[in-house]
Protein backbone atom coordinates (compact mmCIF):
# COMPACT_ATOMS: atom_id res chain seq x y z
CA UNK A 1 0.00 0.00 0.00
CA UNK A 2 0.80 3.33 -0.37
CA UNK A 3 1.74 5.96 2.39
CA UNK A 4 -2.01 7.83 1.47
CA UNK A 5 -3.85 4.53 1.46
CA UNK A 6 -2.06 3.42 4.66
CA UNK A 7 -3.34 7.16 6.02
CA UNK A 8 -7.05 6.57 4.50
CA UNK A 9 -7.19 3.53 6.00
CA UNK A 10 -6.65 4.34 9.67
CA UNK A 11 -9.53 5.32 12.58
CA UNK A 12 -11.25 8.74 11.71
CA UNK A 13 -11.19 11.01 14.79
CA UNK A 14 -13.73 14.41 14.73
CA UNK A 15 -10.84 17.04 13.84
CA UNK A 16 -12.10 19.68 11.56
CA UNK A 17 -12.46 20.80 8.59
CA UNK A 18 -9.54 18.21 7.63
CA UNK A 19 -9.90 14.76 9.20
CA UNK A 20 -7.57 13.04 11.45
CA UNK A 21 -6.48 9.36 11.34
CA UNK A 22 -4.87 7.49 13.58
CA UNK A 23 -3.10 4.12 12.61
CA UNK A 24 -1.68 0.92 14.28
CA UNK A 25 2.40 1.25 15.43
CA UNK A 26 2.87 -0.88 12.65
CA UNK A 27 0.41 0.79 9.95
CA UNK A 28 2.60 3.96 11.03
CA UNK A 29 6.02 1.80 10.36
CA UNK A 30 4.99 1.21 7.34
CA UNK A 31 3.62 4.56 6.05
CA UNK A 32 6.71 6.23 7.54
CA UNK A 33 8.94 3.43 4.74
CA UNK A 34 6.81 4.62 2.05
CA UNK A 35 7.00 7.62 1.94
CA UNK A 36 10.47 7.41 0.10
CA UNK A 37 8.43 6.54 -2.85
CA UNK A 38 5.50 9.61 -2.23
CA UNK A 39 7.48 12.89 -2.69
CA UNK A 40 4.12 14.57 -3.83
CA UNK A 41 2.87 14.32 -0.23
CA UNK A 42 4.66 16.79 1.39
CA UNK A 43 5.71 16.82 4.85
CA UNK A 44 4.58 20.49 6.93
CA UNK A 45 4.58 19.60 10.66
CA UNK A 46 4.92 16.71 13.25
CA UNK A 47 3.51 17.48 16.72
CA UNK A 48 2.75 15.79 19.88
CA UNK A 49 0.32 15.33 22.83
CA UNK A 50 0.87 13.24 26.33
CA UNK A 51 -0.19 10.28 24.41
CA UNK A 52 0.35 10.19 20.97
CA UNK A 53 2.46 11.79 17.82
CA UNK A 54 0.55 13.85 15.10
CA UNK A 55 1.87 14.71 11.43
CA UNK A 56 0.57 17.10 9.09
CA UNK A 57 0.95 16.46 5.49
CA UNK A 58 -0.45 17.74 2.18
CA UNK A 59 -1.68 16.09 -1.05
CA UNK A 60 -4.43 17.15 -2.77
CA UNK A 61 -5.44 18.31 0.81
CA UNK A 62 -4.09 18.60 4.44
CA UNK A 63 -4.81 15.49 5.99
CA UNK A 64 -3.26 14.93 9.46
CA UNK A 65 -2.14 11.14 10.39
CA UNK A 66 -1.49 9.95 14.58
CA UNK A 67 0.09 6.88 16.04
CA UNK A 68 -0.57 6.19 19.91
CA UNK A 69 3.13 5.91 21.46
CA UNK A 70 4.08 2.88 23.16
CA UNK A 71 7.31 2.80 25.46
CA UNK A 72 7.66 5.87 25.10
CA UNK A 73 8.99 5.63 21.01
CA UNK A 74 7.82 6.10 17.20
CA UNK A 75 8.83 5.08 14.12
CA UNK A 76 10.39 8.35 12.48
CA UNK A 77 9.53 9.93 9.75
CA UNK A 78 12.65 11.80 9.12
CA UNK A 79 14.67 9.10 6.92
CA UNK A 80 11.69 9.72 4.09
CA UNK A 81 11.13 13.53 4.72
CA UNK A 82 14.38 15.03 6.19
CA UNK A 83 12.05 18.13 6.80
CA UNK A 84 10.47 16.18 9.84
CA UNK A 85 14.27 16.01 12.18
CA UNK A 86 13.65 19.19 13.96
CA UNK A 87 10.02 18.56 14.62
CA UNK A 88 11.35 15.02 16.21
CA UNK A 89 14.14 16.44 18.11
CA UNK A 90 11.29 19.37 19.20
CA UNK A 91 8.99 16.13 20.12
CA UNK A 92 11.88 14.97 22.10
CA UNK A 93 12.39 18.08 23.85
CA UNK A 94 8.82 19.06 25.19
CA UNK A 95 6.81 15.51 25.35
CA UNK A 96 9.47 13.09 25.76
CA UNK A 97 8.91 10.86 22.58
CA UNK A 98 11.57 9.12 20.57
CA UNK A 99 11.67 8.93 17.45
CA UNK A 100 13.32 5.51 16.87
CA UNK A 101 15.59 5.28 13.63
CA UNK A 102 15.64 9.37 12.98
CA UNK A 103 18.45 10.89 11.65
CA UNK A 104 19.49 13.31 14.56
CA UNK A 105 18.24 12.58 18.12
CA UNK A 106 20.04 15.29 19.36
CA UNK A 107 18.60 18.01 21.64
CA UNK A 108 16.89 21.16 19.64
CA UNK A 109 15.09 23.15 21.91
CA UNK A 110 15.89 22.03 25.36
CA UNK A 111 19.69 23.19 26.48
CA UNK A 112 19.82 21.51 29.39
CA UNK A 113 18.48 24.68 30.94
CA UNK A 114 15.01 24.44 31.56
CA UNK A 115 13.82 23.79 35.10
CA UNK A 116 11.20 21.27 34.32
CA UNK A 117 12.40 18.18 31.28
CA UNK A 118 9.68 17.23 29.22
CA UNK A 119 7.19 20.08 30.14
CA UNK A 120 4.12 19.33 28.01
CA UNK A 121 4.28 16.01 29.15
CA UNK A 122 1.73 14.36 31.15
CA UNK A 123 4.24 13.98 34.15
CA UNK A 124 7.11 16.00 33.72
CA UNK A 125 9.83 15.73 35.80
CA UNK A 126 12.13 18.65 37.70
CA UNK A 127 15.60 18.53 35.66
CA UNK A 128 17.97 18.15 38.91
CA UNK A 129 21.36 17.97 36.50
CA UNK A 130 20.65 21.42 34.68
CA UNK A 131 24.45 22.87 33.34
CA UNK A 132 23.03 24.62 30.30
CA UNK A 133 26.48 22.50 28.80
CA UNK A 134 26.39 22.51 24.97
CA UNK A 135 25.73 18.99 23.04
CA UNK A 136 28.73 18.53 21.15
CA UNK A 137 28.12 17.86 17.54
CA UNK A 138 29.90 14.56 16.06
CA UNK A 139 29.29 15.18 12.62
CA UNK A 140 31.01 18.80 13.14
CA UNK A 141 34.33 17.05 14.32
CA UNK A 142 34.88 14.32 11.22
CA UNK A 143 35.05 17.25 9.00
CA UNK A 144 37.83 19.46 8.07
CA UNK A 145 38.37 22.63 8.59
CA UNK A 146 37.03 25.45 10.68
CA UNK A 147 34.14 25.85 13.18
CA UNK A 148 32.77 29.13 13.89
CA UNK A 149 29.77 30.72 15.49
CA UNK A 150 27.56 32.81 14.24
CA UNK A 151 25.13 35.04 16.26
CA UNK A 152 23.37 34.70 18.84
CA UNK A 153 21.50 37.72 17.05
CA UNK A 154 22.00 37.64 13.34
CA UNK A 155 19.96 39.53 11.04
CA UNK A 156 16.59 39.39 10.15
CA UNK A 157 15.84 36.43 13.21
CA UNK A 158 13.18 37.36 15.37
CA UNK A 159 14.55 35.65 18.31
CA UNK A 160 17.96 34.21 19.78
CA UNK A 161 19.69 32.01 17.35
CA UNK A 162 23.40 30.55 16.87
CA UNK A 163 24.63 29.86 13.64
CA UNK A 164 27.43 26.96 13.55
CA UNK A 165 29.65 27.11 10.30
CA UNK A 166 32.36 24.29 9.68
CA UNK A 167 35.10 25.84 6.84
CA UNK A 168 37.52 24.34 4.87
CA UNK A 169 39.51 24.97 1.65
CA UNK A 170 37.42 28.28 1.35
CA UNK A 171 34.16 26.87 1.01
CA UNK A 172 31.28 25.94 3.48
CA UNK A 173 31.74 22.31 4.50
CA UNK A 174 28.32 22.37 7.06
CA UNK A 175 26.33 25.00 8.94
CA UNK A 176 24.01 24.37 11.83
CA UNK A 177 21.30 26.47 13.02
CA UNK A 178 20.71 26.51 17.07
CA UNK A 179 17.34 27.79 18.74
CA UNK A 180 15.62 27.35 21.93
CA UNK A 181 17.77 30.36 23.95
CA UNK A 182 14.39 32.28 23.71
CA UNK A 183 12.05 29.58 24.35
CA UNK A 184 8.71 30.72 26.39
CA UNK A 185 6.40 27.77 26.47
CA UNK A 186 3.13 29.33 24.43
CA UNK A 187 1.80 26.50 24.21
CA UNK A 188 2.12 25.07 27.51
CA UNK A 189 0.55 28.66 28.13
CA UNK A 190 -2.21 27.99 26.14
CA UNK A 191 -3.36 24.97 28.16
CA UNK A 192 -6.68 25.82 29.89
CA UNK A 193 -7.22 29.57 28.76
CA UNK A 194 -10.22 30.13 26.25
CA UNK A 195 -9.97 30.34 22.97
CA UNK A 196 -10.04 34.24 23.23
CA UNK A 197 -7.30 34.50 25.81
CA UNK A 198 -5.16 31.70 23.91
CA UNK A 199 -5.53 34.29 20.60
CA UNK A 200 -3.73 36.76 22.45
CA UNK A 201 -0.32 34.05 22.86
CA UNK A 202 -1.06 32.76 19.65
CA UNK A 203 -0.53 36.44 18.32
CA UNK A 204 2.75 36.73 20.09
CA UNK A 205 4.54 33.56 18.75
CA UNK A 206 5.93 35.96 15.86
CA UNK A 207 5.71 39.23 16.16
CA UNK A 208 6.36 40.04 12.21
CA UNK A 209 3.76 37.07 11.60
CA UNK A 210 1.23 38.02 14.44
CA UNK A 211 -2.04 38.50 11.68
CA UNK A 212 -1.06 35.16 10.02
CA UNK A 213 -0.40 33.07 13.50
CA UNK A 214 -3.86 35.04 15.23
CA UNK A 215 -5.92 34.10 12.11
CA UNK A 216 -4.39 30.54 12.03
CA UNK A 217 -5.67 30.06 15.10
CA UNK A 218 -9.00 31.62 15.25
CA UNK A 219 -9.54 29.66 11.98
CA UNK A 220 -8.59 25.99 13.63
CA UNK A 221 -11.08 27.42 16.96
CA UNK A 222 -13.95 28.17 14.58
CA UNK A 223 -13.35 24.91 12.70
CA UNK A 224 -13.55 23.01 15.74
CA UNK A 225 -16.68 24.92 17.02
CA UNK A 226 -18.44 24.20 13.56
CA UNK A 227 -18.69 27.41 12.48
CA UNK A 228 -17.60 30.40 10.10
CA UNK A 229 -16.33 33.63 11.20
CA UNK A 230 -18.76 36.19 9.35
CA UNK A 231 -17.77 37.36 5.98
CA UNK A 232 -17.35 40.76 7.12
CA UNK A 233 -14.49 39.55 9.47
CA UNK A 234 -13.28 37.27 6.92
CA UNK A 235 -12.79 39.76 4.49
CA UNK A 236 -10.77 42.07 7.04
CA UNK A 237 -8.03 39.29 8.15
CA UNK A 238 -7.48 38.91 3.91
CA UNK A 239 -6.86 43.04 4.25
CA UNK A 240 -4.80 42.55 7.32
CA UNK A 241 -2.82 39.55 6.03
CA UNK A 242 -2.09 41.18 2.90
CA UNK A 243 -0.67 44.21 4.38
CA UNK A 244 1.20 42.14 6.68
CA UNK A 245 2.74 40.58 4.29
CA UNK A 246 3.97 44.10 2.61
CA UNK A 247 4.71 45.81 5.38
CA UNK A 248 7.44 42.79 5.95
CA UNK A 249 8.80 43.37 2.19
CA UNK A 250 8.87 47.56 2.74
CA UNK A 251 11.46 49.41 4.39
CA UNK A 252 12.25 52.77 5.88
CA UNK A 253 9.15 55.65 4.51
CA UNK A 254 7.12 53.15 2.40
CA UNK A 255 7.21 50.33 5.41
CA UNK A 256 6.38 53.10 7.78
CA UNK A 257 3.90 54.92 6.35
CA UNK A 258 2.15 51.58 6.07
CA UNK A 259 2.36 50.49 9.80
CA UNK A 260 1.21 54.06 10.40
CA UNK A 261 -1.99 53.52 8.30
CA UNK A 262 -2.35 50.08 10.41
CA UNK A 263 -2.60 51.86 13.40
CA UNK A 264 -4.71 54.60 12.63
CA UNK A 265 -7.48 51.89 10.98
CA UNK A 266 -6.85 49.07 13.55
CA UNK A 267 -5.47 50.18 16.64
CA UNK A 268 -1.77 48.69 16.30
CA UNK A 269 1.26 49.35 14.10
CA UNK A 270 1.00 45.31 13.74
CA UNK A 271 -2.50 44.72 14.07
CA UNK A 272 -1.84 42.66 16.85
CA UNK A 273 -4.78 41.48 19.11
CA UNK A 274 -7.31 42.30 16.17
CA UNK A 275 -7.84 39.22 14.91
CA UNK A 276 -10.07 36.44 17.31
CA UNK A 277 -11.98 33.44 17.15
CA UNK A 278 -15.20 34.03 16.03
CA UNK A 279 -14.32 37.37 13.66
CA UNK A 280 -12.21 40.26 14.29
CA UNK A 281 -12.15 42.77 17.01
CA UNK A 282 -12.71 46.24 14.65
CA UNK A 283 -15.47 48.05 13.04
CA UNK A 284 -14.10 48.73 9.01
CA UNK A 285 -15.45 52.40 8.39
CA UNK A 286 -15.75 53.31 4.87
CA UNK A 287 -13.17 56.13 5.86
CA UNK A 288 -11.07 53.89 6.95
CA UNK A 289 -10.64 52.02 3.85
CA UNK A 290 -10.55 54.66 1.95
CA UNK A 291 -7.33 56.26 3.51
CA UNK A 292 -5.78 52.25 3.36
CA UNK A 293 -6.18 52.53 -0.21
CA UNK A 294 -5.22 55.91 -1.15
CA UNK A 295 -2.24 55.20 1.25
CA UNK A 296 -1.26 52.34 -0.68
CA UNK A 297 -2.00 54.21 -4.28
CA UNK A 298 0.76 56.39 -2.96
CA UNK A 299 3.55 53.57 -2.39
CA UNK A 300 3.35 52.86 -6.25
CA UNK A 301 3.01 49.85 -7.96
CA UNK A 302 4.03 45.71 -6.93
CA UNK A 303 2.29 42.70 -6.92
CA UNK A 304 1.75 43.11 -2.79
CA UNK A 305 0.45 46.31 -3.14
CA UNK A 306 -1.97 45.32 -5.68
CA UNK A 307 -2.67 42.84 -3.68
CA UNK A 308 -3.52 44.81 -0.83
CA UNK A 309 -5.87 47.32 -2.66
CA UNK A 310 -7.48 44.67 -3.61
CA UNK A 311 -8.13 43.48 -0.47
CA UNK A 312 -9.42 46.95 0.31
CA UNK A 313 -12.08 46.68 -2.04
CA UNK A 314 -13.26 43.38 -1.45
CA UNK A 315 -14.11 43.83 2.59
CA UNK A 316 -17.79 43.48 2.80
CA UNK A 317 -19.95 45.31 5.59
CA UNK A 318 -21.54 43.85 8.10
CA UNK A 319 -21.35 41.95 11.34
CA UNK A 320 -17.84 41.38 12.41
CA UNK A 321 -17.68 39.03 15.04
CA UNK A 322 -20.37 35.82 16.17
CA UNK A 323 -20.00 33.47 19.54
CA UNK A 324 -18.62 30.32 19.01
CA UNK A 325 -20.32 27.11 20.33
CA UNK A 326 -18.77 25.00 22.68
CA UNK A 327 -17.52 21.68 21.20
CA UNK A 328 -15.24 19.12 22.40
CA UNK A 329 -13.58 18.33 18.92
CA UNK A 330 -10.09 19.27 17.01
CA UNK A 331 -9.66 21.83 13.94
CA UNK A 332 -7.04 22.77 11.95
CA UNK A 333 -6.64 26.54 10.45
CA UNK A 334 -3.79 27.95 7.74
CA UNK A 335 -2.79 31.41 7.04
CA UNK A 336 -0.47 32.68 4.43
CA UNK A 337 2.19 34.82 6.69
CA UNK A 338 5.13 36.86 5.43
CA UNK A 339 7.80 33.98 4.39
CA UNK A 340 4.98 30.92 3.95
CA UNK A 341 2.03 29.12 5.33
CA UNK A 342 1.18 29.65 9.69
CA UNK A 343 -0.47 26.16 10.36
CA UNK A 344 -2.23 26.15 13.66
CA UNK A 345 -3.98 22.84 15.26
CA UNK A 346 -6.02 23.22 18.73
CA UNK A 347 -7.95 20.56 20.68
CA UNK A 348 -10.77 22.12 22.69
CA UNK A 349 -12.97 20.62 25.25
CA UNK A 350 -14.75 22.35 28.39
CA UNK A 351 -14.31 25.80 26.35
CA UNK A 352 -11.02 25.83 26.78
CA UNK A 353 -7.58 25.01 24.61
CA UNK A 354 -6.93 21.12 25.54
CA UNK A 355 -4.16 21.20 23.46
CA UNK A 356 -2.55 22.77 20.31
CA UNK A 357 0.23 22.88 18.11
CA UNK A 358 1.41 26.08 15.75
CA UNK A 359 4.27 25.46 12.79
CA UNK A 360 5.38 28.24 10.54
CA UNK A 361 7.69 27.93 7.23
CA UNK A 362 10.65 28.11 9.31
CA UNK A 363 10.34 25.34 10.72
CA UNK A 364 11.11 23.63 7.04
CA UNK A 365 13.15 26.47 5.92
CA UNK A 366 15.68 26.05 8.65
CA UNK A 367 17.14 22.38 7.28
CA UNK A 368 16.96 24.01 3.93
CA UNK A 369 19.12 26.42 4.32
CA UNK A 370 21.28 23.99 5.91
CA UNK A 371 21.41 21.82 3.44
CA UNK A 372 21.86 24.77 0.62
CA UNK A 373 24.56 26.20 2.64
CA UNK A 374 26.98 23.31 1.84
CA UNK A 375 29.67 24.16 -0.97
CA UNK A 376 29.53 28.16 -0.99
CA UNK A 377 32.51 29.83 -1.16
CA UNK A 378 33.94 32.01 1.45
CA UNK A 379 37.50 33.85 1.07
CA UNK A 380 38.83 32.02 4.65
CA UNK A 381 37.26 31.78 8.60
CA UNK A 382 37.54 36.04 8.78
CA UNK A 383 35.02 35.93 6.00
CA UNK A 384 32.76 32.98 7.45
CA UNK A 385 30.73 35.61 9.90
CA UNK A 386 29.91 38.24 7.52
CA UNK A 387 29.32 35.77 4.57
CA UNK A 388 26.84 33.75 6.78
CA UNK A 389 24.92 37.03 7.31
CA UNK A 390 25.25 38.06 3.82
CA UNK A 391 23.32 34.49 2.95
CA UNK A 392 20.86 34.52 5.46
CA UNK A 393 19.65 38.47 4.99
CA UNK A 394 16.95 36.80 2.00
CA UNK A 395 15.49 34.47 4.86
CA UNK A 396 13.43 36.05 8.12
CA UNK A 397 12.95 32.90 10.31
CA UNK A 398 10.51 33.74 13.53
CA UNK A 399 8.37 31.73 15.66
CA UNK A 400 11.12 28.48 16.25
CA UNK A 401 11.07 29.49 20.08
CA UNK A 402 7.22 28.68 20.48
Amino acid sequence: MTAFELIRAGEVVGCYPWPRYVLSQAAWFEMARALRREPWLRFLALWADGTAVHALFEGDAPVVVSVVVEAGLYAALSPGRPGAALFERAVADLWGHQAADAVDVRPWLDHGVWPMLRPLADRPVPNTAADGAEPEVPEMMEVAGDAVGVGPLPPTFSGPAVWRVTVGDGVVRRLEGRFGWGHRGVLGLMRGKSAGAAARLAGRIDGGATVAHATAFARAVEAAAGLEAPAAAQGARILMLALERLAVGLEGVRREAVLRACKAVFGHRLMMDVVRPGGVGCDLAVEGLMALDEMLAGLGGGEAVEAARVAVANVPAGVVAVVLPHREAEGLGVAEGPAGAVWHWVRMGGGVVVASFAAGPEWLMVPALERGAVGLGFDGVAGVAGGVAEHLAGLRVGGIDL
